[in-house]
């Protein structure tokens, strides 16, 4: 921890008097932004913070239509593209250097399955697509009833898939919070709904469903003031020492939010359907074919979720 300190405190001497000197603008990159001290970003030194999704499948189609344009046909791009949504840039590179390679060590042809192969996207299981879709669906469903508005984007790969929303909390009321709970777990119940089982995608490691909701109840008891500690602030959780209590507490809230995502997502099971179908489909649905596909008043009947 010592050690730390020093680094963290050196490298801050360090940006402050590149800061100082005229004409030089600092940028920085970061893969675990959350892990930063936070007297990194705060102002007055790196100002402006910017996330970088992973790339749309136009970006995608770009990085090998580069290199390929002579020897894969567009639709061809345009197919592996769509099967390489989820694959970072960097992931994109390193199969294409690889496929290369082959092309030029082995004989071999440059092909599409080829590039597949080195990207690990040999074969499509349908099951698990169709899954990921449903779950993906019911978060963007549940979202719009919600926070109209608020998705942005939702994108499919062959092992994962991912919902862009906007900023969900304005005032930060008991009942955004609610709403974002219920969010969070909408991909779950949608499983449950139409597929008549629940799997694993929604946990697994942090940034899933399931650590956004379990840490958003802890916040709300310890931090923020609006749970089973009233007024009291007590800090950050620490994982491993929470209480018997504390679990008991964040399994029922995650259960009573569950229930309130089945009881939303019901009447509108066909169209989580579409949204599913639609998504396998194209792989990204943006803003605008959402608006399409979860059309607005005529077809959401009033909310009741008591």
């Amino acid at each position: 921890m010592s050690y730390r300190v020093q680094v963290v405190n050196c490298f801050l001497q360090q940006i402050d008097r590149l800061m100082r000197t005229p004409g030089v603008i600092l940028i920085g990159a970061c893969n675990q932004i959350s892990r930063l001290d936070p007297a990194i970003t705060r102002p007055g030194r790196f100002d402006q913070t910017v996330r970088m999704p992973l790339p749309s499948i136009a970006d995608i189609s770009r990085i090998p239509g580069k290199v390929l344009a002579d020897k894969l046909s567009e639709s061809a791009i345009d197919t592996l593209a769509r099967a390489a949504v989820g694959k970072t840039p960097a992931e994109l590179d390193a199969a294409l250097r690889a496929a290369t390679a082959d092309v030029r060590l082995q004989r071999l042809p440059m092909s599409s399955d080829l590039l597949r192969r080195h990207l690990g996207i040999e074969q499509t299981n349908p099951e698990l697509l169709r899954r990921i879709a449903v779950h993906e669906a019911g978060h963007a469903l549940a979202a719009k009833l919600l926070v109209p508005g608020s998705v942005v984007k939702l994108s499919l790969s062959d092992r994962d898939g991912r919902t862009e929303r906007r900023l969900t909390f304005v005032e930060l009321t008991v009942q955004e919070i609610e709403n974002e709970l219920l969010i969070l777990m909408s991909g779950r119940a949608a499983e449950r709904l139409a597929l008549g089982t629940i799997s694993g995608g929604a946990g697994g490691d942090r940034e899933s469903d399931l650590d956004l909701a379990t840490s958003l109840v802890l916040q709300m008891d310890r931090e923020l003031g609006l749970g089973c500690n009233g007024g009291a602030w007590l800090g950050p959780s620490d994982m491993p020492k929470l209480t018997e209590e504390e679990k008991q507490r964040v399994r029922a809230k995650l259960g009573q939010a569950m229930k309130r995502a089945e009881k939303l997502l019901t009447p509108h099971i066909d169209l989580l359907r579409e949204v599913a179908a639609a998504l396998i489909g194209v792989r990204e649905l943006h803003g605008s074919a959402m608006r399409l596909l979860i059309a607005g008043p005529d077809r959401v009947p009033p909310l009741d979720l008591s």
